[in-house]
C-alpha cells in the first residue's frame, strides 16, 4: 500500500513504465508486473508437497488486495503497464478452463467459496446425498483409522475386479475401491469444506446388483457388513487382501465341554465385529459377561462326545479366540416387538467404559490352565476411539460420528490449523471432533455420557389443573450405536501366523489351504502384464501381505497415488482462485481498473 501511495504522489507516466518493463537478471521475459501477478496477487501454492494448498505458506488476502491496487497504480495513465495487465488477466481466466461451462454451479445462487471453507477444525465433512448420513458417519470413522487409511490409500485399484492389465476409465470410475481413494485423499488435501460423495454411493453395489439408492435409510450395522464385504472381493488380487483381517478381524471360539470327561471341543469363527445386548442391562460389561456364559446342553439336548463314545451332559460356552488390532462394538438398540409386530429402538441407559480390558472376555481369560501363549498387557487393553451415534426412532432417524484425534499424528492430519483465527485454540485444545455430515465441530468429551448412553432426561413441564411445573422423564432418542475401540498394543501377524496355520481349528486349517492356494494364484508382484504402475500408484512390492499399512510412522499422503493427487491438487487449485474471482474485493478492483482504461481512453 505504500509503494502505491509513492507512485500515486509522484504521478509519472515514464516512472510507471520504466517500473513495469523492469525485470530480473536472471528472468528475461518476466516484468516487474508479471512478478505482482503471479507471485503476490494471484499466487496460488505449487504441488510440489502433498498437502492442502491452505496448508501451505501463501500471501494473506489483503496482501494480494494490496498488491493489486499496487498495480492498478502502475495502470493509471500508463497504457504500456495497462496493456500488460490486461493481457494477463485474458490469460488468467481463459487458459483456467473458466471458459467452459462451470457444471458444478451452474444450479448455485449467491456462490461464495469463502463460506465453503474446511473447518477450523482441519478436516472435511461428507455431503449428504439425501439420506446416506449412515454411509458418512461410518466412513468418517474408518478413515481416522491409520492402518486401515494406509492400506486403502497403497492399493492399486486398476488390479482389482478384474485381473486384467488395462481397465477403461468408466470402469475404473465405477470401482468402490478407486472411490474410496479419492474420498480418503479428499479428506486428507482438500480445502473445501466437505466432499460430494455421489461418486462413491454410485459404485457401492447393494445385494441385488444394483447402486444403494441415496434417498433411502439404511442400518449401518447392516451396512457395515455390506461395505466389507464388497470391499474385500476388491482387495481378493491385491497384496493388501488382508487389509480387513488385520485391522478388524478376530474370532470367536464356540466351546462344548462334555461334563463326564472334561473333553472340550472347539469351533472357531471369524469375525469383523462384536453385537451387544442393550436392553436391561447396565453396562456393556454386563452385556460382555451374559455373552460368555455357559449354557447347559443336557436331556434331549445332550451334546455326543467323541472320546465318551455317547450322549452327555455338556456346557456350551461362547468367548473371544483372537482379538482384533481395532474392536467394532455392535449395540442391538433396535428388535422387533412381537406385540406390536414392528421394529422398535430400545433407549434404554447403556454406559461404556472408554477403557475396555478384554481378557475376563477371551479363551485364555476363561480357561487360563489351557496352556495358551502369554501375551503383554496391551494385548488386552483397548481405548474408546470413536463412537456412532443413532438419534431418531427405528423407522426415521440420523446418524453422525464422535471421534477422538488420534495420537501420534498420522500424515499430520490431526493437527489444527491456527493460523487462520484466533477461535481456533477451542479445536486445537479439543481431542474429541463431532462429524455430522458436512458440519464437523470440537466435541467436549466430558459430555460424552450425556450425549451417547441413552437413557431418560429430566424435563420440566406446566400443569395445568395444579398451576404449576411438574418434572417428568421422558426417553432420549439419541444412543450410541456403534463403539470404535482400538488396541494399545498394535500387532499384525506374520503371513504364516496371518494364514492360520498354528490355529487349532480344522475349519480354520481348510482356509488356510484356500488362501495358500490363492496366494499362488495372485502373487503380490506385477500383474499387469510387465507394465509399470508408477504413474498409477507407488510401488510397494514385498511378501509380506501387511507391510504397507503395518508401518505406523508413515505419512498418509506418501500413499496416495500420483493421478489422485493431481485430481485434488486441480480441484483445490479451482477452489482457491473462485475464491478470488467471486470475492466482491476483486469484483470491485476489476471496477476501478475499468474505469482507469475509460479514463486513458477518453
Amino acid at each position: 500500500k505504500l509503494a502505491a501511495k509513492i507512485i500515486e504522489i509522484l504521478n509519472c507516466t515514464e516512472l510507471k513504465s520504466i517500473i513495469g518493463y523492469f525485470s530480473h537478471a536472471s528472468s528475461s521475459a518476466s516484468g516487474f508486473m508479471h512478478l505482482l501477478f503471479e507471485k503476490c496477487a494471484f499466487a496460488i501454492p505449487g504441488d510440489n508437497t502433498k498437502q492442502s494448498a491452505s496448508s501451505t505458506k501463501t500471501l494473506s488476502r489483503q496482501t494480494q488486495e494490496a498488491t493489486r491496487y499496487l498495480m492498478l497504480s502502475l495502470c493509471q495513465e500508463c497504457l504500456k503497464n495497462a496493456k500488460i495487465l490486461c493481457n494477463l488477466l485474458l490469460d488468467q481466466h481463459h487458459n483456467f478452463k473458466s471458459s467452459a461451462p462451470r457444471q458444478d454451479i451452474t444450479h448455485e445462487w449467491s456462490f461464495d467459496p469463502l463460506s465453503r471453507q474446511k473447518s477450523l477444525t482441519g478436516y472435511v465433512g461428507m455431503k449428504n446425498q439425501g439420506a446416506t448420513c449412515y454411509l458418512n458417519s461410518l466412513l468418517q470413522q474408518f478413515f481416522l483409522i491409520p492402518p486401515f487409511r494406509q492400506g486403502v490409500l497403497s492399493c492399486n485399484p486398476y488390479l482389482s475386479a478384474e485381473n486384467t492389465p488395462e481397465l477403461k476409465e468408466m470402469d475404473i470410475n465405477d470401482s468402490l475401491l478407486y472411490q474410496l481413494q479419492l474420498l480418503f485423499s479428499n479428506l486428507l488435501l482438500s480445502d473445501r469444506r466437505d466432499y460430494d460423495t455421489c461418486a462413491l454411493v454410485a459404485s457401492i453395489k447393494g445385494y441385488d446388483g444394483q447402486s444403494i439408492r441415496p434417498s433411502e435409510q439404511q442400518d449401518v450395522g447392516e451396512f457395515y457388513s455390506l461395505f466389507c464385504d464388497r470391499l474385500e472381493t476388491l482387495l481378493k488380487p491385491l497384496p493388501q487382501r488382508r487389509l480387513l483381517q488385520d485391522v478388524f478381524g478376530g474370532q470367536l471360539c464356540h466351546m462344548i465341554t462334555c461334563q463326564e470327561c472334561k473333553h472340550t471341543s472347539e469351533r472357531y469363527e471369524d469375525c469383523l465385529s462384536l453385537s451387544l445386548d442393550v436392553k436391561g442391562k447396565v453396562s456393556i460389561l454386563e452385556s460382555l459377561d451374559l455373552y460368555i456364559q455357559g449354557e447347559a446342553l443336557d436331556g434331549a439336548n445332550q451334546y455326543y462326545c467323541n472320546v465318551c463314545r455317547a450322549k452327555q451332559d455338556s456346557i456350551k460356552m461362547c468367548c473371544v479366540g483372537s482379538l482384533p488390532n481395532t474392536l467394532v462394538v455392535h449395540l442391538k438398540r433396535f428388535e422387533f416387538d412381537l406385540e406390536l409386530m414392528r421394529k422398535i429402538k430400545v433407549n434404554d441407559r447403556c454406559e461404556f467404559p472408554s477403557e475396555l480390558n478384554m481378557l475376563p472376555y477371551t479363551k485364555e481369560g476363561i480357561a487360563p490352565s489351557n496352556g495358551s501363549p502369554n501375551k503383554p498387557d496391551g494385548y488386552y487393553n483397548y481405548s474408546l476411539q470413536g463412537v456412532l451415534v443413532h438419534t431418531g426412532t427405528a423407522d426415521s432417524g440420523h446418524y453422525y460420528s464422535l471421534a477422538k484425534k488420534r495420537k501420534p499424528d498420522i500424515g499430520g492430519i490431526d493437527k489444527v490449523d491456527t493460523s487462520k483465527s484466533n477461535e481456533t485454540s477451542a479445536a486445537d485444545e479439543s481431542s474429541w471432533f463431532c462429524f455430522n455430515d458436512s458440519s464437523v465441530i470440537p466435541f467436549d468429551p466430558s459430555t460424552l455420557p450425556e450425549a451417547s448412553f441413552g437413557g431418560t432426561k429430566s424435563t420440566e413441564k406446566f400443569d395445568h389443573p395444579t398451576q404449576r411445573m411438574q418434572r417428568t422423564e421422558t426417553p432420549k432418542v439419541y444412543s450410541a450405536y456403534m463403539l470404535i475401540y482400538e488396541r494399545n498394543h498394535i500387532e499384525f501377524l506374520d503371513d504364516a501366523d496371518s494364514n492360520g496355520e498354528n490355529s487349532p481349528s480344522d475349519s480354520v486349517q481348510g482356509k488356510t489351504q484356500e488362501r495358500k492356494a490363492e496366494d499362488n494364484r495372485n502373487p503380490a508382484t506385477d500383474v499387469n502384464g510387465g507394465k509399470s504402475n508408477s504413474e498409477l500408484l507407488p510401488c510397494h512390492s514385498s511378501k509380506t501381505l501387511h507391510h504397507v499399512y503395518s508401518d505406523l510412522r508413515q505419512d498418509s499422503r506418501d500413499a496416495i497415488a500420483p493421478r489422485i493427487y493431481s485430481k485434488v491438487w486441480e480441484e483445490n487449485k479451482r477452489f482457491l482462485q473462485d475464491q478470488i474471482f467471486f470475492s466482491p474485493e476483486y469484483s470491485n478492483w476489476l471496477f476501478n481498473l475499468a474505469r482507469v482504461l475509460s479514463d486513458m481512453l477518453i
